[in-house]
């Protein structure tokens, strides 16, 4: 600090040198190792979100802007960009295993945010389909008596069908 600046802030006093600190014995152990391979995971889910949700994953360059304005975000396990990025690296069983899909609010501020236009509300609604499809809880019209259906409000059953149809 100059001689005039510590006159007019005699509190402050000048941080002390240090010497540079040396990082290379961080980055040159022997037993840390990366494996780098060229193969690419594929699962046969992907295809099968993209075409029902209209996104391509592969979009994403996980900028984090889905993440940060969603509501639900720091509830969601895994966050909109770690899900989608998950599916990048061919792991939609885990996605689709997850709470995080049943907590997207579908509010589409992921898809107002991201500049590569991903929106993780459709990806969102086409995991749960899949799931909800992959129950063997299915509605078969044929099977439904007609006692059945003077007792099943009409609502619900219109939605047992929308949900549980192939």
């Amino acid at each position: 600090m100059l001689s005039s600046e510590a006159s007019r802030w005699p509190n402050v006093r000048q941080a002390p040198t240090q010497p540079p600190v040396c990082l290379t014995h961080c980055f040159a152990h022997p037993k840390i190792s990366v494996q780098v391979s060229s193969h690419v995971t594929e699962d046969p889910r992907l295809g099968q979100i993209e075409e029902l949700s209209g996104q391509t994953v592969a979009d994403c360059y996980q900028c984090g802007c889905c993440t940060a304005g969603c509501p639900i975000g720091t509830a969601m396990d895994p966050p909109p960009s770690k899900a989608i990025r998950l599916l990048q690296l061919g792991r939609a069983g885990e996605l689709l295993a997850s709470e995080g899909i049943w907590l997207c609010a579908s509010c589409l501020v992921c898809g107002t945010r991201c500049p590569r236009g991903v929106d993780y509300a459709r990806i969102a609604e086409a995991c749960r389909a899949i799931v909800l499809r992959g129950r063997h809880s299915r509605v078969d019209p044929d099977t439904v008596t007609e006692p059945d259906l003077e007792e099943i409000p009409q609502q619900a059953f219109m939605a047992s069908f929308r949900k549980f149809s192939v």
